[in-house]
């Protein structure tokens, strides 16, 4: 099983003797207390580097490094999207080494977040850079693993939704024939005399007879209901 070849180490500068130095000597400060897993004065000294140089595109590169170290993902990946834009509006300011560096860090980073797709369109760009580089490689193939993975399980999940809902509809039915075997109407079953689209199903004689002997009988009653609620007419048109 291949494992992922996590973010390109910390870079430490040379100490010179210009504007430079105190920037240089924060940032060679707080890579060694990154190492040493002191996340967050790391973090602090890259700042307090950047705000002597904000545009070093090593420091920032640090400082990302620091964000991800406290798990921060989103932070870090945030600061190299921003290094990206500068780069692509000013590619004469970034050597081709730290490109990539940017390139590889972002598309790891992304790749960690379950961002599969945006990391592979990163790493591609680092790949034009140093085509034969063996960590994207392993990285790329790793992160396709995952996600073929996840695509199964996916589907899996998808797969057994589906034979609950058969199953929970097979039950009904099979419920629904017992009620039957016990003379119960199911639920939603038509009445008798009429079929599943309303109209009537076929009668007998007999059945048929009684039927209209009822609506014989319920038709004398309302006659006999109007009659009487109905005032006599009298001679010239007058009531009694």
């Amino acid at each position: 099983m291949r494992v992922l070849m996590v973010l390109l180490p910390l870079v430490f500068m040379n100490l010179v003797a210009c504007k430079s130095y105190e920037s240089d000597r924060l940032n060679n400060k707080s890579a060694k207390k990154l190492v040493k897993k002191k996340n967050f004065e790391a973090y602090e000294g890259f700042l307090a580097a950047l705000s002597h140089a904000p545009y070093n595109p090593l420091y920032r590169l640090n400082l990302s490094l620091s964000q991800a170290a406290r798990e921060d993902l989103d932070k870090s990946i945030q600061e190299l999207r921003l290094m990206e834009r500068w780069l692509e509006k000013n590619p004469s300011h970034y050597p081709p080494e730290v490109q990539f560096e940017i390139f590889y860090n972002l598309g790891t980073l992304l790749g960690l977040n379950q961002q599969v797709e945006p990391a592979l369109d990163i790493y591609q760009r680092a790949l034009k850079l140093r085509p034969g580089d063996a960590k994207i490689r392993n990285n790329i193939e790793v992160f396709l693993t995952q996600q073929s993975q996840s695509g199964k399980s996916d589907k899996s999940g998808e797969g057994k939704e589906g034979e609950k809902g058969s199953e929970s509809e097979n039950q009904q039915g099979k419920g629904d024939e017992d009620k039957e075997q016990d003379g119960e109407v199911p639920e939603g079953a038509p009445e008798k005399g009429e079929t599943t689209n309303g109209k009537p199903q076929d009668l007998t004689e007999e059945e048929m007879e009684q039927i209209i002997e009822e609506i014989e009988n319920q038709e004398q009653k309302v006659r006999g209901k109007i009659d009487r609620q109905s005032p006599k007419e009298a001679p010239n048109g007058k009531a009694w």
